[in-house]
């Protein structure tokens, strides 16, 4: 069941976004018989107890199922230092009909600590690969829906270059991956999945093992993940050892899951992706471009890269919902291989199209009026998108406010750093309770934390007192859009290193600052320039036509 509190949130691109999904159910329609068609998503966190201490693994505030007249002796506490994140991949039973149920297929479950094991875009696609690889059947065309989380985001760069190596590798003739819009991952049908992991995990307690004592030693020292990877810089056993610890708990989830089923389809399980996997995966893109390498996660990295801007030119289309990647079909081209379907079906295959509203402007016109048509996404709603004008902060974004708390949270969606406020100094304890909140949270700009928390100001008895005292004190400005520039505190405020760009957020080296009052990169420069000299033609072409109006 779809919970209530997920129902709350609303996005500008809702209906757009929904009418992609119609469109890429409706591809995989078309090419049935040749097609992968994949929906993949993280469940929440569940929490892992320390030696000795078991926690619930259900969602926190969540009543526990138990037996009648038994108790259950778990705890239930908000936050814990380790965890394990269960990865859901499922393959669908692709319909006759786009009016026919969607789910129905085949269910596979990973289990990862998310401090050494953390989600990536590599790690994702090493771990479909995996999968795909010891498919009975090898399609040609592999479709792909998630979640709009940053490691799905298909624009992304290292999301793209994570399926262009899947692509690459599999040797596929069409890939295309959809996304949810922010705070809609309730649209992702494997997300109906997460009900019956939900039922596995009820009434059991989790706890790690214990490790060696100096170790543990170390871990009473540790407050958050980030704290943990540090010590492991310093103690590499320490890595191995808390796998290690997690690894009995781990084989209880799994035996757990495998007694699940979807629609008498039992459940399988996956491991996860491994450091030499996922480099495997990741050097096949060397067979595009060899100058590649693992840290070119941003357009400038790949800005001197000719033979992989060629194939991007050549094979890509990248758009704010969706990404795909299509061979070109030509015998003789030195750039994507040969396609494997056969002629036949291959003449079928047009470009994925965006949505088009239709004359009346109350809907998006069907996948058959778009499909064999070149597209742009000119009419996505949040091209347009104005700023918010109801503040929930209750006081001012100043930089006093933002040094009361000193912390940034990144948006997933445009990556831009946006400041936390508090109108009075926070203490030790609440800076830990707020480090470990932002830990597990999908931050988008625009949101609130009681809305992060997965509730609302009016339900605020869903969460419990400590988190309901530091919400009312540390605040995030939610009248902020992803086209908002980097707040002004942010620079005023004197509390951070990082020179970032005041209209994109990149950071910008000293010595190419192009702002005069904010800091500009170099193509923000340009473009802002741009839009003033626009601004003062459109003006003086005004006044001209008025004088010469007053002249006839």
């Amino acid at each position: 069941m779809v919970q209530s509190r997920q129902l709350r949130s609303n996005h500008i691109d809702n209906h757009y976004a929904s009418a992609l999904f119609r469109y890429l159910k409706e591809l995989a329609i078309m090419f049935k018989d040749y097609s992968w068609l994949v929906f993949m998503d993280d469940k929440h966190r569940c929490k892992i107890g320390e030696p000795g201490y078991p926690v619930a693994a259900v969602e926190r505030g969540k009543q526990v199922i138990v037996s009648y007249n038994k108790s259950f002796v778990g705890a239930d506490h908000d936050f814990t230092k380790c965890g394990i994140i269960p990865s859901v991949i499922m393959f669908y039973d692709i319909p006759e009909s786009i009016e026919d149920s969607f789910y129905q297929g085949k269910v596979y479950v990973g289990l990862k600590d998310p401090i050494f094991q953390p989600s990536s875009p590599i790690r994702h696609n090493s771990e479909l690969y995996n999968l795909l690889v010891n498919d009975e059947q090898q399609n040609p065309f592999l479709f792909i829906y998630t979640d709009g989380g940053p490691d799905h985001r298909v624009n992304y760069l290292r999301v793209q270059l994570s399926l262009i190596a899947l692509f690459v590798t599999l040797d596929l003739d069409l890939l295309v991956a959809v996304r949810t819009p922010p705070g809609h991952s309730w649209k992702n049908p494997v997300e109906c999945i997460m009900s019956i992991l939900n039922l596995g995990l009820q009434c059991i307690g989790l706890m790690r093992a214990e490790m060696n004592e100096g170790y543990e030693e170390i871990m009473k020292y540790c407050n958050s993940m980030e704290d943990i990877r540090n010590k492991a810089e310093e103690e590499p056993q320490l890595k191995e050892q808390l796998l290690n610890s997690l690894h009995p708990t781990i084989e209880l989830m799994e035996n757990l899951i495998r007694r699940l089923e979807l629609k008498e389809e039992p459940f399988g399980i996956f491991k996860a992706a491994s450091d030499e996997e996922i480099t495997t995966l990741w050097n096949s893109l060397l067979l595009i471009d060899n100058s590649l390498i693992m840290e070119d996660n941003s357009k400038k990295s790949i800005q001197n890269k000719s033979e992989f801007l060629e194939f991007y030119n050549h094979c890509c289309k990248s758009q704010h919902y969706f990404f795909k990647i299509k061979k070109c079909g030509l015998l003789n081209c030195h750039i994507c291989k040969p396609v494997r379907c056969n002629s036949e079906t291959w003449l079928k295959v047009h470009s994925f199209a965006d949505p088009i509203p239709t004359t009346d402007g109350k809907k998006y016109k069907s996948f058959e009026e778009l499909y064999d048509q070149e597209t742009t996404e000119e009419y996505r709603p949040s091209l347009s998108e104005t700023k918010k004008s109801n503040n929930e902060m209750g006081f001012k974004s100043s930089a006093q406010n933002c040094k009361n708390v000193g912390t940034l949270i990144q948006c997933g969606e445009c990556d831009k750093w946006r400041v936390v406020y508090s109108k009075s100094k926070l203490s030790s304890q609440d800076k830990e309770e707020l480090a470990q909140f932002l830990d597990e949270i999908q931050y988008t700009c625009g949101d609130t934390f009681y809305s992060l928390a997965g509730t609302n100001i009016q339900d605020s008895n869903d969460i419990n007192d400590s988190m309901k005292k530091l919400f009312s004190i540390v605040k995030v400005n939610n009248t902020l859009t992803c086209n908002s520039p980097i707040e002004i505190s942010y620079y005023s405020s004197g509390l951070f290193k990082e020179t970032l760009c005041f209209n994109c957020g990149v950071e910008c080296e000293e010595h190419t600052n192009y702002g005069e009052y904010f800091p500009y990169c170099e193509d923000c420069n340009t473009l802002v320039k741009n839009k003033k000299r626009k601004r003062k033609e459109k003006k003086f072409v005004k006044s001209s036509k008025q004088r010469n109006d007053e002249i006839n």
